[in-house]
């Protein structure tokens, strides 16, 4: 009878055991699962057609991928539509989702209904572009300010005659063209030989409109000797005018961003240097900010880092990867 009793209860411990296990193993795996549901809305700039803006979704899904949730990717068809922006961002807060991560178009009207999200609980990271709000957030960027000088600088060394510089900026309120082309001032001021102009042309993120700006620069300042594209778009626009006026010698075109058409005016000197961004990481991280910051409420500056691309250097093995994306590769 003895002997009975204690295998019961050897056998009570067992059962007992394996139920503390079993229980342990499903309140994990609830965890995990609830992670993955967990969503992150990625708000762009642009939506279509920019290789800038499609490596930034590449970079955030394979993030998501990585980290086990899911991203939604929407903005507007062009920087310059700040209402819709607002609207899809209005739109995804009725979805209650983890976090919003957004490329701000306006500086301060973005940074209105980033802070309504941020009173709903919901965490906010920007990216690329910051916003104005009151809450600390986390802001995944390229140093604009000194990447832009550094970039100044660059053509200050290239240019040995007196002459204008004019800004083909991409669009008006952004924080970014705002830091691009502040920095570049500030970049300048050590060459008195060279004198920006103060008018400030926006391309408004438009292809057509930065090569039609760039002629009338050229027509209308006789002593223009470089101009200066603060995006990828201003920047090829820039570059495909003053390549069909046939002046690559006579002016100077630098700038920000790199798609394969800049990457070949590099190449063949129409652009004398590009100042190219990774927006791959600037996906990836905005995202793993975004559940960071979620988990620790420690809101951060992070910088993605940009990198000067000429054509001595562009064929080196580390800046062939900013030229041709991971992503694509």
């Amino acid at each position: 009878m003895k002997m009975f009793r204690n295998k019961m209860t050897y056998f009570l411990l067992l059962v007992l055991v394996l139920l503390v296990g079993i229980s342990i193993g499903a309140m994990k795996r609830l965890d995990y699962e609830g992670k993955k549901q967990q969503t992150i809305y990625l708000i762009t700039k642009t939506s279509v057609g920019i290789d800038f803006w499609n490596s930034v979704a590449k970079g955030a899904k394979v993030a998501a991928t990585e980290l086990g949730v899911k991203v939604v990717v929407d903005g507007p068809k062009n920087e310059t539509e700040v209402e819709k922006q607002i609207e899809i961002i209005e739109n995804a807060i009725k979805k209650k989702p983890a976090a919003i991560a957004v490329a701000a178009t306006d500086y301060e009207r973005i940074g209105e209904v980033c802070q309504k999200a941020i009173n709903q609980g919901i965490t906010v990271v920007t990216y690329d572009s910051d916003a104005l709000f009151e809450a600390e957030h986390s802001y995944v960027a390229t140093n604009n300010l000194l990447a832009s000088q550094r970039l100044a600088h660059e053509l200050g060394t290239m240019v040995k005659r007196e002459g204008r510089v004019v800004i083909l900026s991409h669009v008006k309120g952004t924080y970014s063209a705002f830091e691009r082309e502040e920095g570049f001032k500030k970049g300048l001021k050590p060459f008195e030989n060279l004198v920006v102009e103060q008018t400030v042309y926006y391309s408004n993120d438009d292809l057509k409109t930065a090569y039609q700006y760039t002629k009338e620069i050229v027509e209308t300042y006789p002593d223009i000797v470089a101009i200066y594209g603060t995006n990828e778009v201003s920047l090829q626009g820039a570059a495909e005018a003053v390549n069909d006026l046939g002046i690559k010698d006579d002016v100077h075109v630098v700038g920000f961003d790199m798609n394969t058409r800049v990457a070949y005016f590099v190449e063949t000197d129409v652009i004398k240097a590009a100042m190219a961004q990774r927006p791959f990481n600037m996906g990836y991280l905005a995202i793993k900010e975004a559940l960071e910051v979620q988990e620790t409420n420690d809101p951060r500056q992070v910088d993605v880092s940009a990198v000067l691309i000429n054509k001595e250097n562009m064929f080196l093995p580390e800046n062939q990867k900013l030229i041709v994306p991971f992503a694509e590769r």
